[in-house]
């Protein structure tokens, strides 16, 4: 999107702020839209079909938070950060798999043999997102399985693409691995 057709204060009249979910918002681009004081303020929020609105940015908190982090967990959902090879929590600030459990998750898949890798002891759902906490707050940093293998290279294709969306001349972009010829 062109910055010329980003929305602006003054072209929203009374919006304040706006949500951002659904793909991690890369940090370099919401840095730009944060030095902006005539924009509207944004602020992040995870979620997914099977645990819809699981946390969510504070809009008190400073620009540069709201642009690093997918925000707190909402009421009384619960998050973990954990292993995936072994399920043990990981330290805080460490990446792990992120499982939640709570009053939005959905009762299960209705193919019951799925639930069988999608849950957890306890009632805990695998998100499958790669996430770390730090005080509470949550950032998803990659999906377990949203990587390209590259002559034996594991490369996290949300790296690659947060790299590509720093450069200010990148609007949008998507990393996968070539499909084989056949």
């Amino acid at each position: 999107m062109p910055a010329s057709a980003r929305p602006t204060r003054a072209a929203c009249g009374s919006c304040r702020s706006a949500v951002r979910a659904s793909h991690p918002r890369p940090c370099a681009r919401a840095r730009r839209g944060s030095a902006d004081p005539a924009a509207a303020g944004a602020k992040r929020t995870y979620g997914s079909t099977e645990y819809p609105t699981l946390t969510t940015g504070r809009l008190g908190d400073e620009s540069e938070r709201q642009a690093t982090n997918d925000g707190v967990v909402i009421g009384p959902a619960e998050m973990r950060i954990v292993d995936a090879a072994t399920a043990v929590d990981v330290p805080e600030g460490t990446a792990g798999e992120l499982w939640a459990r709570g009053p939005e998750m959905f009762s299960g898949y209705l193919d019951a043999e799925l639930d069988a890798s999608a849950f957890a002891a306890g009632g805990w759902f695998r998100t499958g997102d790669l996430a770390t906490c730090v005080d509470g707050y949550l950032t998803i940093v990659d999906r377990l399985k949203d990587i390209v293998i590259r002559c034996g290279e594991n490369i996290s294709a949300a790296e690659v693409e947060h790299a590509l969306l720093s450069h200010p001349a990148v609007a949008d972009c998507a990393a996968s691995s070539r499909c084989p010829m056949r």
